[in-house]
């Protein structure tokens, strides 16, 4: 299996609202109603294509040859999951990890020490395999419904080593200031 990670470009915006749904319509049943399903097939459309227009996702794709096979999407300037679709045919193989993995080495590059998730009810599994811990059931509420859903997360950046790069950064910055002081006094004592 030859799969390629990698991110989505505009012209996979088809291909990855066909393998988001074709995943939700199959892997849902018996987690949600026929309703509830449609519904999220299209919230979750409307989603990742506005996040396609306007940069608001960060969408990877998982393609076996040319075919995608799997979506996960990390939201800009959030540390949240804003999706994880793995193609009926292709569940169980690894890929949704896989995914997972290169959304948790973005979102560690952007320094979240923590990435969050509100799971559907058939994707917690994958979720808790990876290491995501439950954090509380949440629900979405639909016009006259209520969809069940998990919200889990997991650490990154344990907690003391977050603080120690914060603390570097202060220290760094700190010095550049007096550098800076220093220069400045340098200039106006050479200047007047």
């Amino acid at each position: 299996m030859d799969l390629q990670i990698q991110l989505a470009g505009v012209d996979d915006l088809p291909d990855v609202l066909r393998v988001q749904a074709l995943s939700l319509r199959t892997l849902s049943v018996g987690h949600y109603s026929e309703r509830q399903i449609e519904y999220l097939v299209k919230s979750q459309g409307e989603v990742r294509a506005y996040g396609f227009r306007h940069g608001g996702e960060l969408v990877y794709v998982a393609r076996l040859e040319a075919e995608i096979v799997a979506i996960a999407a990390l939201l800009v300037g959030s540390p949240r999951i804003g999706g994880l679709y793995v193609h009926p045919d292709f569940v169980r193989q690894g890929i949704a990890l896989k995914l997972l993995a290169k959304l948790e080495e973005a979102a560690a590059i952007r320094r979240y020490p923590k990435l969050r998730v509100t799971s559907s009810l058939s994707a917690v599994p994958v979720y808790e395999k990876a290491g995501y811990c439950r954090k509380r059931n949440s629900q979405i509420k639909v016009t006259d419904e209520v969809i069940e859903c998990v919200d889990l997360s997991k650490t990154l950046i344990p907690r003391d080593a977050w603080y120690q790069q914060r603390e570097k950064m202060f220290v760094i910055a700190l010095a550049i200031v007096f550098l800076l002081a220093v220069i400045v006094s340098l200039l106006n004592y050479f200047a007047g």
